[in-house]
């Protein structure tokens, strides 16, 4: 499969998880880019005022490697985003280009109710929920 959705609450390992598929990914010989989401819409959005925005975007559909984004929708997204984002996700679904996404929900019916077409599409390939405590904050209690 091409997707892989990685969801569950804050500090569960889900960025780990992520990292270390890619990091396997790139030791294979492949190509990759690991994007915070949220970083990333900004910067869409501040190229947009300068008209550069769809070398971004492009980047984020780029057939050439596997994409992570980090934590989708790690904030209240808008009609913007969602659509943005449902937009790369669905031209990177269907060509089939390895996706890799961590969003920080418990399940992804909390991630349906956040975004419902987003959940949809990263419902598509192999999920993994990472259920238990934040392990920063029990690292620091201990």
């Amino acid at each position: 499969r091409h997707l892989c959705t990685i969801f569950g609450a804050v500090g569960t390992g889900k960025t780990h998880l992520a990292t270390a598929i890619l990091g396997e990914w790139l030791a294979a010989g492949g190509r990759g880019l690991w994007r915070e989401t949220s970083s990333t819409l900004e910067e869409i959005k501040w190229a947009m005022a300068g008209g550069s925005a769809e070398r971004l975007i492009q980047q984020l559909k780029s057939e050439r490697h596997l994409l992570v984004l980090d934590d989708l929708l790690s904030q209240q997204g808008t009609d913007w985003t969602e659509f943005l984002l449902s937009h790369v996700l669905r031209y990177r679904q269907g060509r089939h280009l390895p996706t890799v996404i961590t969003a920080n929900v418990t399940d992804l019916v909390d991630l349906d109710k956040l975004e419902p077409r987003l959940s949809s599409r990263c419902g598509a390939g192999i999920v993994i929920g990472l259920a238990g405590e934040d392990r920063r904050t029990a690292r620091g209690a201990g």
